[in-house]
């Protein structure tokens, strides 16, 4: 088919995107249990169907259901589930799955009263997250006595996250747990180079660490090369010569990062971004209100442009996430959306 993905690990970095922002072990509120403790065999969960349109490996899925090992499966009539969790790929391993620090069902059943499989939406459309939480779990071999974790759908981009939240530190070391994403025996990707550990965070979100699982064709291109200039630059303008690689199924259209407004053509970089954004227009331009809002819709910045052909937008002061950066004036508008890493 094409389609693929590529993954990336972050350390302390909080929840992916920055919607949820709910502390690690936030009670029941509005999550809904699939699976409750105690439960003292390896099982599924009942099925939760997904509330957006959402593809696996190019494959629209609708439904999942998710193991007391760390496993979700978007073919909901699989019957095949290991006790333990092997390397990627497997045949332990149901096709269509989602290995969400899958490791060995607890060697200390039945699990706890509270022992739970959850789920919860967050944000709201075209930008939700479905969240798939297993909630102060019992989990290993010697077992982990509560483990917090999840596994994070992503509307729009189709993108993947696996969530290490909350855990006891005790017999930590010796969890080697699988990360990764499996399509079949022939189609798959595994994090971490081989088997991980939880690293024992605590309760509130900030030191939150996760892997991210990129849906390439959600990127349809990617930097290979900076073929000029090269060498040390002085602080100024510079025309910059760029392999790109289509890791998509769209044609890549050379204008990529160009976008107009008030007939005039405008871009935006970098974005990603850690800290700040640049706008840019051809010619000055005045009266143009610049507006950040939050992934909750929430305006977080504010400014103008008035006489100037650029102005640099600091987000430093925002959490690590998605926002959306509106351009507008009397009779015009554009909306941008950036990530800040």
């Amino acid at each position: 088919m094409g389609q693929g993905y590529q993954w990336n690990y972050y350390t302390d970095a909080g929840n992916p995107g920055g919607i949820n922002t709910e502390s690690d072990a936030p009670g029941q509120g509005s999550w809904t249990d699939i699976l409750d403790g105690p439960t003292s065999t390896n099982s599924w969960s009942q099925n939760v169907a997904i509330p957006f349109t959402f593809r696996f490996y190019g494959q629209e899925v609708t439904h999942l259901k998710a193991s007391t090992n760390g496993v979700i499966t978007f073919d909901t009539l699989a019957t095949t589930l290991s006790q333990g969790n092997y390397a990627l790929s497997s045949d332990s391993l149901a096709d269509q799955s989602i290995a969400c620090f899958w490791d060995e069902f607890t060697a200390s059943a039945p699990t706890g009263s509270g022992d739970d499989i959850r789920y919860n939406v967050f944000g709201t459309a075209p930008n939700r997250q479905l969240w798939i939480k297993w909630y102060s779990f019992e989990l290993g071999d010697p077992s982990m006595s509560f483990v917090y974790m999840a596994a994070v759908l992503e509307e729009g981009t189709d993108n993947i996250y696996i969530v290490d939240q909350y855990s006891t530190t005790s017999n930590i070391t010796s969890m080697d747990a699988t990360v990764g994403l499996q399509n079949s025996t022939s189609e798959f990707i595994q994090a971490g180079g081989g088997q991980v550990n939880i690293q024992g965070n605590g309760s509130s979100n900030t030191d939150n660490d996760y892997y991210e699982f990129i849906y390439l064709d959600s990127l349809d291109a990617k930097l290979v090369d900076i073929t000029s200039p090269s060498g040390a630059l002085c602080p100024g303008t510079y025309n910059v010569e760029i392999d790109v690689q289509n890791t998509g199924v769209t044609t890549i259209d050379c204008g990529v990062g160009i976008q107009t407004l008030l007939g005039q053509e405008y871009r935006v970089y970098p974005n990603p971004t850690r800290d700040r954004v640049m706008i840019e227009f051809n010619e000055s331009i005045s009266d143009l209100q610049i507006d950040v809002y939050d992934a909750l819709g929430s305006l977080v910045i504010q400014r103008s442009i008035n006489g100037s052909n650029r102005a640099e937008v600091d987000l430093s002061s925002l959490a690590k996430g998605y926002y959306m950066l509106k351009l507008s004036s009397a009779s015009d508008q554009s909306l941008t959306r950036i990530v800040l890493q």
